[in-house]
């Protein structure tokens, strides 16, 4: 390819809905308004699954998928209110992370990302799902983070703040 020498009519769309493949090595069953994840090959799953790896978006409708199924499921990203289990005002701008299908934690194991947390009030909080995860693989810089420079156990955000 090379660089333009002309106007260039790009294709857009919006790209707040997505239509995924239900997960189907097992009898999988995604209900509508639940928090969607995909797996490594890029199958839907429920919130909370064994085998999700990050949050995609927000169920449109519900599927059951039965064992071996090729069923598919329309996902909307966009910015969704879920239960909490440790988040508060001070968690906003912070990562979410996958609890269950309808709750969102920032302490979660396994870590798998839900998004950005926009908001938090007293009916849950407010997640941006499906954007792009890049905050996910930063590690917050809250001073709780514990790794090795050089060899030497450190705290890694002191390290981050003073460089």
């Amino acid at each position: 390819m090379t660089a333009l020498t002309a106007d260039r009519n790009t294709p857009s769309r919006a790209g707040d809905l997505v239509v995924l493949t239900v997960y189907g090595v097992v009898a999988t069953t995604i209900y509508a308004g639940s928090l969607v994840c995909v797996t490594i090959d890029g199958l839907a799953v429920p919130g909370g699954h064994a085998q999700a790896v990050r949050a995609i978006g927000r169920a449109e409708e519900r599927v059951a998928n039965p064992l071996g199924g090729t069923k598919t499921i329309t996902v909307r990203r966009g910015v969704f209110q879920f239960a909490t289990v440790d988040l508060d005002i001070a968690s906003i701008n912070r990562v979410a992370h996958v609890v269950d299908d309808q709750t969102v934690g920032v302490y979660s194991e396994p870590m798998i990302p839900a998004g950005r947390i926009v908001d938090v009030d007293s009916d849950g909080a407010w997640v941006a799902v499906g954007e792009p995860q890049l905050a996910a693989s930063v590690p917050q810089l809250d001073g709780s983070l514990t790794g090795t420079v050089d060899g030497t156990l450190a705290n890694v955000a002191a390290i981050a703040l003073s460089t």
